[in-house]
């Protein structure tokens, strides 16, 4: 499910899900920062359902628990999947680009644990981020009778090539026959909708400044500007320097008030 971002994924995930109720519990495995999301929107959009139904799987969560409905796991605790549900046969993928490359742990565990799966959703508004060859690991999930030689893949639709950089070379791969894989993605197990296609009825997006009054007190500039001092001295500056990251890291502390204050008055 390709479906731009805003036209309802989760919901028709759900949905699908639903329809095959009788071949659950249904695991959900999303990035992490999202997973209490996906809680709500199956409590808000199945009847009758309640938290109890539910468990999340997180790295302080240990209780082992076979009996629920449903279990939301991040792709990172996908590992402490098996003690709660084994062999699912009803499974949602969430943002499956994060699949993308077919030699990581990641992809390793998430093959183990759905190669029984019946009833597999992959859901992602940027399925492949640059190149096609990012399609081939999720596909070859999907749909192992189409897609299961990835040399036959990537020399039809990904051809490799030799990009040269100064003196040095680095193989990557290229682009090709995209109309043809589209074609046939769509034909087989792709849906892409755009919002132009399916909410013309929406006004044109609008981008506004809006400008905060941010006060900041005696005691956090003066914090504040001793962090600075070392990032300052240096002619470079790198993301991964501790003082570079605390004042990061106070800068988004010192506007939180301001950001909070305009959301409530607004």
């Amino acid at each position: 499910m390709a479906d731009d971002c805003g036209l309802g994924k989760t919901i028709q995930a759900i949905g699908i899900a639903l329809y095959y109720f009788d071949e659950w519990p249904l695991l959900v495995v999303s990035p992490s920062c999202v997973t209490f999301q996906w809680k709500a929107a199956l409590l808000d959009f199945i009847p009758g359902f309640k938290e109890t139904d539910i468990i999340e799987i997180n790295a302080k969560n240990d209780i082992v628990d076979n009996s629920k409905l449903i279990v939301i796991s991040s792709y990172d605790s996908i590992l402490k999947a098996n003690n709660y549900i084994k062999e699912p046969k009803c499974v949602i993928l969430d943002e499956s680009h994060m699949l993308k490359e077919q030699k990581t742990k990641r992809y390793e565990n998430i093959s183990a644990l759905v190669k029984k799966t019946k009833r597999l959703i992959l859901i992602s508004a940027t399925p492949a981020l640059s190149r096609p060859v990012e399609l081939y690991s999720q596909l070859n999930l999907l749909r192992k009778d189409i897609f299961s030689d990835f040399k036959k893949f990537s020399d039809r639709y990904c051809p490799m090539k030799e990009i040269k950089y100064g003196n040095s070379k680095r193989i990557t791969y290229g682009e090709c026959n995209l109309d043809e894989l589209r074609c046939i993605l769509q034909s087989t197990c792709m849906i892409r909708r755009l919002k132009k296609d399916v909410l013309n009825e929406l006004p044109t997006k609008r981008r506004v400044k809006v400008k905060l009054d941010c006060t900041i007190s005696e005691t956090d500039k003066s914090e504040l500007d001793n962090l600075l001092r070392g990032v300052k001295d240096g002619d470079k500056v790198s993301a991964t320097d501790a003082s570079f990251t605390k004042a990061f890291k106070k800068t988004a502390e010192i506007k939180l008030k301001s950001i909070l204050f305009f959301r409530i008055s607004n």
